[in-house]
């Protein structure tokens, strides 16, 4: 009997060592916290040369600018079903005021276009667990 509570000893060792060289080697993604601004500029000229090898030009600027709002989107607060059945107030700003620039080659009352937007922050909808399948569908 004390050989065979041995055994599952040495397995469960074995188990949480792998468990602890993971944590610390292994290859975890990372998270919007995880990114410095010297890596944000470092994933936006990386985004830039990936979409222009697809023949998109896009400026790195524009990249910068549209993960900056990203990340803002992110920091808001979830949806609630209460808020969602009752609407939240909107108020209108220019896309000039969204992006900081004016459109290049359009004309000057380019700018004046209305963006739906709400007088305090906006809420994030829910959105549902991170799957592989998700993943994949996502990235196809």
């Amino acid at each position: 009997m004390n050989t065979e509570w041995q055994i599952w000893l040495l397995i469960l060792v074995a188990a949480v060592v792998g468990g602890v060289i993971w944590l610390v080697y292994g290859r975890l993604p990372l998270d919007e916290d995880d990114l410095t601004d010297e890596g944000r500029a470092t994933e936006a000229q990386w985004i830039n040369q990936a979409l222009t090898s697809t023949g998109t030009d896009v400026p790195v600027s524009t990249v910068s600018q549209v993960l900056d709002l990203h990340r803002r989107y992110l920091e808001l607060p979830p949806e609630d079903a209460s808020e969602a059945d009752v609407g939240v107030g909107r108020t209108q700003i220019t896309s000039t005021e969204v992006v900081g620039a004016q459109p290049a080659g359009e004309p000057d009352h380019a700018g004046s276009r209305a963006i739906d937007a709400s007088p305090e922050p906006p809420v994030r909808p829910r959105t549902r667990h991170k799957s592989a399948s998700a993943d994949a569908r996502q990235a196809g």
